[in-house]
């Protein structure tokens, strides 16, 4: 038996697209083979438009949690996409999963906007610090490496106060991406990929990298 929080650790966010689910682990979850679902979606083009079932880019593809290594890139299903499926399958194994994989978007999303939420507040209560503080973010203290002087998103106080928050409640890295693109979904320029928070991660745990001031409670 399935249940909704194992169907919703196989969804995915993309930056700037709804979040998915993998043709392979959506035919797993029916019980039919990946290349039947795509034909069944690619030959129903009016019930599939593009923005409920799509090609990855490449990019896409390549990122950890979509384990695509080679060969074409795989196809993905919002949630509206994944409904439709069933309905057009008519099987009774996806009829009966249609359901669990509807909750299981639900309750994604709405733990999405609530991380978005406490992120917001975490930014603004870094900034609301820094000026009560006067901080000047942009020194080098020692052999330590200060937040502005790195690169991408992480010259940015405010994704150092997330990520630092992040780590200490023990998200992984890949989580913290996402984060921070649920965050800011219209500025990729605090984007930063999971490699590069581990780096950063590691930093601050051996004391090579200096964290911006924030909120303990």
């Amino acid at each position: 038996m399935i249940d909704i929080p194992e169907i919703a650790a196989r969804i995915v966010a993309l930056p700037y697209r709804p979040p998915v689910i993998i043709d392979r682990d959506l035919a797993a979850l029916y019980e039919q083979p990946t290349g039947e679902i795509n034909r069944t979606a690619a030959l129903h083009q009016d019930i599939f438009p593009a923005d409920v079932f799509f090609l990855l880019t490449k990019h896409e593809a390549e990122r950890p949690e979509i384990g695509w290594t080679r060969g074409h890139p795989p196809h993905a299903f919002t949630r509206e996409g994944a409904y439709l499926l069933a309905a057009t399958l008519k099987t009774p194994v996806a009829i009966a999963r249609s359901t669990q994989i509807v909750q299981a978007f639900r309750s994604h999303e709405s733990t999405g906007a609530a991380l978005a939420d406490l992120l917001t507040l975490i930014a603004e209560r870094l900034a609301a610090i820094e000026a009560a503080c006067g901080v000047s973010s942009g020194r080098r203290q020692g052999n330590r490496v200060s937040f502005r002087s790195r690169p991408n998103g992480l010259r940015f106080p405010e994704v150092q106060a997330v990520l630092d928050r992040m780590r200490r409640d023990g998200y992984t890295y890949a989580a913290m991406a996402d984060a921070l693109k649920a965050a800011w979904p219209d500025d990729p320029t605090r984007h930063v990929p999971p490699a590069t928070i581990g780096r950063f991660c590691k930093g601050l745990a051996d004391g090579r990298t200096v964290a911006p001031p924030s909120d303990q409670k």
